[in-house]
């Protein structure tokens, strides 16, 4: 018979306590088909969910500042369509380890005429907050927020 691979007990519960904790984690769910994310920036990711929304708006001039101890950050939603439309976005602020902080953004509604550009703000919601993630998608996308 091998002799147990771990010497203290300490060692063992530690094994178990990983063991249980990594078969407990939920699989990421894949990208929505038609989402676009634009990472170039070092302090903030972009995102344009949705099947062809890409073809139909940009996200340009990406500002971040301080703001006293607080971050801010702004984007251009451009639309580069004929059309009228009705979106939403959300900004989720995360700390330098990238983890979300607090329970993220609340979606805004933005109505766009044809090649509109608006800008969208937001400032960081507490100190640690160092990076951006802006999500802009059609108010039925409700695939990429399952809190809603």
């Amino acid at each position: 018979m091998k002799p147990f691979p771990f010497r203290t007990i300490s060692q063992t519960v530690l094994f178990f306590v990983c063991f249980f904790m990594s078969a407990t984690l939920l699989p990421a769910q894949p990208m929505q088909q038609g989402t676009t994310v634009d990472d170039s920036h070092p302090g903030a990711r972009l995102i344009i969910a949705g099947k062809d929304l890409h073809k139909q708006i940009k996200l340009v001039q990406l500002n971040m500042a301080p703001l006293g101890k607080l971050m801010r950050g702004q984007v251009q939603v451009q639309s580069i369509t004929d059309n009228r439309l009705i979106l939403e976005y959300k900004f989720d602020w995360l700390d330098k380890d990238g983890f979300l902080i607090g329970d993220g953004g609340i979606w805004e509604i933005l109505a766009l005429g044809p090649h509109e550009m608006r800008p969208i703000k937001s400032i960081g919601k507490s100190q640690g907050a160092s990076k951006m993630q802006v999500t802009v998608r059609f108010p039925s996308n409700t695939l990429m927020d399952q809190r809603d």
